[in-house]
């Protein structure tokens, strides 16, 4: 796939429908940071061995190894990412069948949309891994609740909570950074389509009443739902 075959690879309606009928898949989400750490590039490399140490260095190798593989699950790409570093990211992918934007639900929730994913949800048993203010009525759901700002230290916990969990075609919302990047693949070899995973990213937070991206207060105001927290990212 080209970069603007990827850009057009919206695959929400076909998410949903999967949803719907039962068709279990994984999907990983894979922006700008995590190819900045899979592809060694500073400052964000550098950074993140400072802040966390060698081994969150040791894990972008690890998820580009996989992703090397040309794995079962499907590979969301940001276009930021592309945009910075088409031409080595599509030297990994570029015969893969497996792609999509990875803004997919981020841009669906722009456009009003994720309603016919609420509605779909409601028929499914769920299990959401995120922050603990992730709290709403939007469809029911199992909460194992992940530490705020980063959880990947804490994966062999999380994936424990969530096996215990999981019953037959359970859907997986992971809302918990580069920790889902990491628990879907782990999963997705124990349980492969015998379940559905995908990593919402901050997706929910609006809805929460959490402002932690720049489209967020859009969707907060057409929610009318007041905001309990607004997180600043530099």
């Amino acid at each position: 796939m080209t970069s603007e075959e990827i850009y057009a690879a919206d695959k929400f309606l076909e998410f949903v429908d999967n949803i719907k009928n039962k068709q279990n898949f994984s999907f990983i989400r894979y922006g700008d940071g995590e190819w900045a750490l899979m592809l060694k590039k500073n400052p964000v490399y550098k950074k993140a061995g400072m802040k966390w140490g060698p081994s969150i260095l040791q894990t972008g190798e690890w998820m580009l190894n996989h992703i090397k593989q040309n794995p079962g699950y499907i590979i969301g790409i940001q276009p930021l990412a592309l945009r910075h570093w088409s031409d080595e990211i599509l030297e990994i992918v570029k015969d893969y069948k497996n792609l999509a934007n990875s803004d997919t639900f981020h841009k669906n929730s722009i456009k009003n949309n994720l309603n016919l994913l609420f509605d779909e949800l409601k028929d499914r048993h769920v299990i959401l891994v995120g922050p603990a203010y992730l709290r709403f009525n939007l469809f029911e759901y199992d909460h194992i609740v992940t530490p705020e700002g980063s959880a990947w230290d804490r994966i062999e916990i999380l994936k424990t909570r969530i096996n215990k969990s999981i019953k037959p075609d359970s859907v997986v919302l992971y809302s918990c950074s580069i920790a889902a990047k990491l628990m879907i693949r782990d999963l997705y070899l124990k349980h492969r389509e015998n379940i559905t995973q995908i990593d919402m990213g901050s997706v929910f937070d609006p809805y929460a009443g959490v402002d932690s991206r720049s489209y967020h207060s859009d969707i907060i105001k057409r929610l009318d739902i007041p905001t309990v927290k607004k997180v600043i990212h530099k």
